[in-house]
């Protein structure tokens, strides 16, 4: 069992964002719990830019928000999903 972070936010303090966008919920718990800002921005990476929907200003934390819209009826990621979150990764 993982010891919960004194920062970490419980599970029914995030479901009371009703009112936010899954991106914006997910942005505001992770702000909290880190304590820095997470802005989107984009990134030039070799050719390719990218615009993470989280990326804090010291630049130590990237990251993407996906919602679970995209599972299958046995709560599984469907594949084109995982692979779109591979190439985000």
């Amino acid at each position: 069992m993982s010891r919960k972070s004194p920062d970490e936010i419980p599970i029914e303090e995030f479901r009371r964002l009703p009112d936010k966008s899954d991106e914006q919920r997910v942005r505001d718990a992770l702000e909290k719990e880190f304590g820095k800002k997470l802005a989107k921005r984009k990134m030039k990476i070799g050719y390719y830019t990218h615009e993470f929907d989280l990326f804090s200003e010291d630049e130590t934390i990237a990251g993407e928000v996906k919602s679970g819209k995209d599972l299958d009826r046995n709560g599984k990621i469907k594949p084109y999903r995982f692979a779109e979150l591979c190439l985000d990764c």
